[in-house]
């Protein structure tokens, strides 16, 4: 299973969500992040997190799986940082590349909610 590693940015996305008590992270090509908090989308500054999300993923994620997101029209990923287990979407609509990551609700997997397999 792929890890994220600290100090990355997408590390440092996960943190920021977790401080918000975000429940999920969406990205988009030339558009500002976001996090969803009690239901609404709040935007995070741009200075914060520049760059393109393939950037970010090439920094964390095994060179196998980032080529999978960027030929792909669309990719599910499972992935763990620190003891938190996520799940994360690739899609690629209209010529812009979008992303959504959330953390599954049941640490080891198993949860009936997102589908994810047992650890």
């Amino acid at each position: 299973m792929e890890r994220v590693h600290p100090n990355t940015c997408l590390s440092r996305l996960l943190d920021r969500r977790e401080e918000r008590e975000s429940t999920d992270l969406h990205t988009q090509t030339r558009e500002q992040y976001c996090i969803r908090v009690h239901g609404e989308l709040l935007r995070i500054p741009v200075a914060s997190f520049s760059g393109e999300i393939f950037q970010h993923l090439r920094e964390t994620f095994s060179s196998e799986v980032c080529d999978r997101v960027e030929s792909a029209h669309e990719v599910d990923l499972s992935f763990r940082y620190k003891e938190q287990r996520y799940r994360a979407n690739f899609s690629k609509q209209r010529g812009d590349s979008r992303s959504h990551f959330a953390s599954c609700r049941n640490r080891s997997g198993g949860c009936r909610i997102c589908n994810c397999p047992r650890v």
